[in-house]
């Protein structure tokens, strides 16, 4: 991809135009905002989040929870205990795999999800306030597109990762690893004279 955009160029880049440092800033102010907003109710935002993502159907296990946003495993499992000691949610086993745990909300959690969805919604407005619709489902666009870009990306750097370590699925990418020379003359531990391999 040598031939593509370079929007960044090293003799002018500043940390303060880094995507990654305007989205951070972005998110950060977003979840405080949005924490403010939770003051005074019987659950937090990432409490109210976790139900969302659950009831949305984005997060069937634990697992999928965590990635989607973004908490250590320790404190995902503290909060789902909470929440589930609540009755707002539920963890049972998957039918196909007694492995694997599954959540689902309750209809205790999804009265919830919806009493508590205003705050959340209009907080999102505020900031967005100035933009026009038209730049509003521009921006959107715009954020799929790079989150595509990232993942593509981190794809790519996930393959060349396996195929250097030797645990590609592609075998035509693997590096070929030729067979150490066999060494004539090699000492033998606890003899004084050289043995001569064959």
């Amino acid at each position: 991809m040598s031939s593509a955009l370079k929007h960044y160029d090293v003799k002018t880049f500043v940390s303060s135009r880094s995507l990654g440092y305007l989205l951070k800033m972005a998110q950060s102010l977003m979840m405080q905002a949005a924490s403010t907003a939770f003051i005074g109710h019987d659950l937090s935002f990432m409490q109210w989040l976790v139900l969302v993502k659950v009831h949305e159907g984005v997060a069937r296990m634990p697992s999928d929870l965590g990635r989607q946003i973004h908490h250590d495993n320790g404190a995902l499992t503290r909060m789902l205990d909470q929440l589930e000691a609540r009755g707002f949610i539920e963890r049972h086993r998957s039918a196909t795999d007694r492995r694997v745990v599954e959540l689902k909300l309750t209809a205790a959690g999804v009265r919830k999800v919806e009493q508590l969805k205003p705050l959340a919604v209009d907080k999102l407005n505020v900031p967005l306030a100035e933009f026009s619709k038209a730049e509003f489902a521009e921006l959107i666009r715009l954020m799929h597109k790079l989150i595509d870009g990232l993942r593509h990306c981190t794809s790519q750097d996930t393959e060349a990762g396996a195929v250097w370590s030797g645990k590609s699925t592609d075998p035509a990418a693997t590096p070929s690893r030729k067979a150490a020379p066999r060494v004539s003359g090699r000492k033998v531990a606890g003899r004084g004279r050289a043995r001569r391999t064959t």
